[in-house]
């Protein structure tokens, strides 16, 4: 198995932290088994995620990359809507350093 490069925190009460180890994660309620270098993530309890709600896309630069891919319920990053199937680069700062993959390093992190 891959060395985890990020974990996921869930916001639901009791939910454990995930590690990320594929290149392309989905996140969703229901999203498809796990196969090859796809992992899926089952958030279950959240009723505002889709089935397969959005996607985190690691570069082989090291860079995090999100995608929505709700059309119907909306992603967020920052603060700002992710439009639906287009990427957004992930910024890490001090602000996230809780949340950011391994390595990563941030001033209070």
């Amino acid at each position: 198995m891959a060395t985890p490069w990020g974990t996921l925190l869930p916001h639901g009460p009791g939910q454990a932290p995930i590690e990320l180890r594929s290149s392309v994660v989905t996140i969703g309620s229901a999203p498809a088994e796990s196969s090859g270098d796809l992992q899926h993530v089952r958030v279950p309890g959240n009723k505002f995620l889709s089935r397969s709600h959005f996607e985190l896309r690691r570069t082989a630069e090291g860079e995090v990359l999100v995608v929505a891919r709700s059309r119907t319920n909306l992603s967020f990053l920052n603060g700002c809507v992710l439009p639906y199937d287009q990427s957004r680069r992930a910024v890490l700062d001090a602000d996230n350093a809780p949340h950011q993959p391994a390595g990563c390093t941030a001033p209070d992190a």
